[in-house]
């Protein structure tokens, strides 16, 4: 294996973002309006199951333990809020700009955590340390000279 420094990345805002590019193409939730859904709990299974029964163009996808109801419409959002409150789920909401959530899944304990980016596509964020500033990124080369690790440097 080997490593070696690969870039520097710029942080302004305190924070940054591990995203795959293709869920840049739409940054913000349209005028913060609603637009992803996410479900989990007992009865995530028979709430779904609702769901497709009550609205069968709802677009319900599985993700890790929960479910995700994209692109969901205003208009469509209390009656989504009336069949979930019938089962033994928790849901949140998916809104604001890009940038808003990234935020949102940072400002934790853990001074990181996992955002829908669009749709199903997730992000991690995390705080740099100690803030602002111009940190080291290295890549780790397994034997077939394929990166296998990604390290970004923010305190050594």
């Amino acid at each position: 294996m080997s490593r070696k420094q690969v870039g520097v990345v710029s942080v302004d805002s305190g924070g940054i973002v591990i995203v795959d590019p293709c869920y840049l193409n739409e940054l913000s939730i349209k005028g913060g309006k609603v637009k992803n859904l996410v479900f989990w709990g007992r009865d995530k299974e028979e709430a779904k199951t609702e769901l497709e029964n009550k609205m069968p163009r709802l677009a319900i996808m599985k993700h890790r333990s929960s479910y995700c109801i994209k692109d969901v419409r205003s208009g469509d959002y209390p009656l989504i809020l009336n069949v979930l409150d019938n089962f033994m789920v928790v849901h949140t909401l998916e809104t604001g700009t890009f940038s808003e959530r990234a935020f949102n899944a940072r400002d934790n304990d853990d001074f990181a955590g996992e955002f829908f980016a669009i749709g199903l596509g997730t992000a991690v964020s995390s705080d740099s340390g100690y803030g602002d500033g111009s940190y080291p990124v290295y890549a780790t080369y397994n034997e077939d000279g394929r990166i296998s690790k990604i390290e970004i440097i923010f305190i050594d």
